[in-house]
């Protein structure tokens, strides 16, 4: 529970509190192996939306080593996930473009075609092709984008 409070604490851009209660999980030496890197996770969004060039070094490697806890654990909609996130909090948002690109083609193949968190990982990624002149490519994934969403409701 305190880890999904955390990472809510993160979305809400509420930094000291995301870390605070991921520090409360991570510091349980019986954390589960689902709860620690839940709380992981919260700590490396809070590090990304810090502002400073270390903190966001430092979500980039807590981000990653989350995706591939991730994995371990089979929960590939976490995984695709949190690999979009370092995608967009640590590459796209710092403008750079291309390592952006590459983390969310990464994430849309975990996500898969019939992921409810696709159409949200499309509307970025079509934000990085745009941003990089691929005008056709962007209309593609803007057009799957509104697919999806007229499927999902």
């Amino acid at each position: 529970m305190r880890a999904e409070q955390a990472i809510d604490a993160a979305r809400m851009n509420l930094l000291d509190a995301a870390h605070e209660l991921a520090d409360g999980v991570l510091d349980q030496p019986d954390a589960g192996s689902i709860a620690y890197a839940r709380a992981l996770e919260a700590r490396g969004r809070a590090l990304a939306w810090a502002g400073t060039d270390a903190a966001t070094r430092r979500a980039d490697r807590v981000l990653a080593d989350v995706a591939d806890r991730y994995a371990g654990l089979g929960h590939t909609e976490w995984q695709g996930f949190v690999i979009f996130w370092r995608g967009n909090s640590v590459y796209l948002q710092n403008g750079h473009l291309d390592r952006a690109r590459e983390l969310l083609d990464e994430a849309l193949a975990v996500l898969g075609p019939n992921s409810p968190r696709r159409s949200t990982v499309l509307s970025f990624y079509s934000d990085v092709l745009i941003s990089l002149g691929e005008w056709t490519a962007a209309e593609e994934a803007l057009t799957e984008t509104m697919r999806l969403a007229d499927r999902d409701g």
